[in-house]
């Protein structure tokens, strides 16, 4: 299979070479084929360590290889969405995407300019909101945070995954503010429709909520 992945790939340079343009079709294809080739790669060496019999040595060098694997697959992949996104700045899915890794790994700011980029989209906007938000209660900017969580509950009519969502980082934004009664009537605005969402049901069912 490793092999037929190289042909693939060689097959997509030279569509590339022969058309002189890049294509984000073809980007995207090549940029897949090599995390599936990390995929099989990390899936060896744990079907590696599941053997039996295995000595203490030789899980030691599974468990590092596949966490090697891994860091490496995340780096290839925040770059190759840097990439896409510098090339495609209206490439909206794939810089959700980087500034969800950005902010996974603690690179706020960064994360934040992305967010910010996708509110200029109607159909990106309430994400980028959302996640602005978000980005700003880590930085403790909470009058912003909570007028990006409030632009989100006002703009959806229903109480989908991402209102309540909004709700809730709102609450929580809240509640690091100091701000008590104000957090419980958001998780009192989820718990109404969906009281099993994370942990809504043990904040407004505690005796202090």
């Amino acid at each position: 299979e490793g092999r037929e992945w190289d042909k693939a790939l060689e097959n997509y340079q030279r569509v590339i070479e022969l058309s002189g343009v890049k294509d984000p079709v073809v980007e995207r294809a090549m940029v897949e084929i090599e995390l599936a080739r990390y995929k099989e790669r990390i899936a060896e060496w744990e079907t590696y360590l599941a053997t039996e019999g295995l000595d203490d040595a030789a899980k030691a060098e599974g468990t590092s290889n596949v966490a090697a694997l891994k860091a490496e697959r995340r780096v290839y992949l925040l770059q190759s969405l840097r990439d896409r996104v510098k090339n495609m700045p209206t490439a909206y899915d794939d810089r959700l995407e980087l500034g969800l890794m950005l902010f996974e790994d603690g690179a706020v700011d960064e994360a934040l300019n992305h967010f910010q980029f996708m509110q200029r989209s109607p159909r990106f906007v309430n994400e980028g909101a959302l996640y602005s938000g978000k980005c700003f209660v880590a930085k403790k900017v909470y009058d912003l945070a909570i007028e990006q969580f409030r632009k989100v509950i006002d703009s959806v009519p229903n109480m989908t995954d991402i209102k309540k969502d909004a709700y809730y980082s709102l609450g929580d934004c809240y509640q690091q503010m100091g701000q008590g009664k104000e957090a419980v009537l958001c998780f009192k605005a989820i718990y109404g429709v969906d009281m099993n969402y994370r942990d809504v049901k043990a904040i407004v069912e505690s005796p202090t909520g």
